[in-house]
């Protein structure tokens, strides 16, 4: 695969100082350094350090503001850089490189404007817990939209620069992911999907059942309330 001068991608990244430099070796052979910007939450095992040593663009959080703010915060620094078609993945490892053109291929012969990774959600090849977290919040944003989303938390990710000109999410922790695809949606955006494997080995989530939860349901409100007054 050829490297495109406008293709980039925004990491997240919260102390993952374990992963991160592998991550960064493989998504380099299909981008190009300077397109890849670490945004670091306030790590503080190392993580800032680790990616620092790579010929990458690096923003740091002096203190963790949570991912939707990681997110918000790469996607602002990949837009000023002019980049077309950017990605997002996750720093621990969880999401293979490999599938970045995959992704592409998918969101050309698509014609779609965001193409996410959908995963299998098969005992044994993912926790029970999160099993059954990503089966409810799929479901309950597919009932609210009205159309079926077959994996809205996932990370893996890529988009077109005018989905992200145009989306306002708000959120500031996980439940970005399915902001995103409600607000895509909502202002017509066409979403494709791509079959990823899942990939947990070792990997300790940084998501508060309870707390995210509630979180959740208070952007679907949201979402909701800025749906029917057009904001």
């Amino acid at each position: 695969m050829k490297k495109s001068k406008e293709t980039g991608i925004v990491i997240p990244a919260f102390n993952v100082a374990g992963k991160i430099g592998y991550v960064l070796s493989q998504v380099v052979k299909y981008v190009p350094p300077e397109n890849v910007i670490v945004v670091d939450d306030g790590s503080i095992d190392g993580t800032f350090e680790v990616a620092s040593a790579y010929s990458v663009r690096v923003i740091r959080h002096e203190k963790n503001l949570g991912k939707g703010m990681a997110l918000q915060n790469g996607f602002q620094f990949a837009l000023s850089q002019n980049l077309q078609t950017i990605f997002t993945l996750d720093g621990d490892g969880q999401h293979d490189p490999k599938e970045i053109p995959h992704f592409l291929e998918i969101l050309e012969q698509g014609q779609y404007d965001v193409v996410i990774g959908k995963r299998p959600f098969r005992i044994g090849e993912m926790p029970v817990d999160r099993i059954l977290s990503n089966r409810m919040s799929s479901t309950i944003v597919s009932i609210f939209i009205g159309k079926w989303i077959p994996d809205s938390q996932c990370g893996y990710r890529v988009y077109r620069r005018k989905v992200l000109e145009s989306l306002r999410p708000i959120s500031r922790r996980f439940e970005i992911e399915a902001e995103m695809v409600m607000l895509a949606l909502k202002h017509g955006f066409r979403i494709g999907w791509c079959p990823i494997a899942n990939r947990y080995g070792g990997t300790k989530s940084h998501i508060h059942r309870i707390s995210d939860t509630v979180r959740f349901l208070r952007m679907l409100g949201r979402t909701i309330v800025r749906k029917s007054i057009g904001a």
